[in-house]
């Protein structure tokens, strides 16, 4: 009776995780997909405007600084709210199951901030040439 409980448990957590998994990395990818073409459909925007500063004296060094705070704001920003939201809601499933999941749920938004931070570092790369006011 009782192996019968631990593996028909066994499987619901299993099928979870894998709900779980799966559901977050299509979130995942909307979410840069979404991120990726915000910043990109502004890009001929953004030049001018880099173009602007430049003229007033704006080093570009200086410009690439903002561009880059502007860019982290739009990505971690989001992230740090969902993180909050995230570890609240860790809390109540720890209180409701009688055990902290708090760590193994850090865990994996450790994983995925770094994760998160490569896309970052590519997308702002690419956004930094093709927002350069030299062109």
């Amino acid at each position: 009776m009782t192996q019968t409980v631990y593996h028909a448990t066994i499987a619901t957590f299993g099928l979870v995780l894998f709900i779980g998994i799966f559901v977050s990395l299509v979130f995942f990818a909307a979410t840069c997909s979404l991120l990726y073409f915000r910043l990109f459909t502004e890009v001929d925007d953004d030049r001018r405007y880099f173009q602007r500063l430049h003229q007033l004296g704006v080093d570009r060094p200086d410009i690439g600084r903002l561009s880059l705070a502007q860019n982290a704001v739009v990505f971690f920003v989001p992230f740090a709210v969902g993180a909050i939201h995230a570890t609240f809601a860790m809390r109540a499933l720890g209180t409701l199951y009688g055990q902290s999941v708090l760590g193994e749920g850090w865990l994996v938004a450790v994983a995925y901030l770094l994760v998160y931070t490569l896309y970052f570092a590519a997308t702002n790369g690419v956004y930094q040439r093709a927002a350069d006011a030299r062109r």
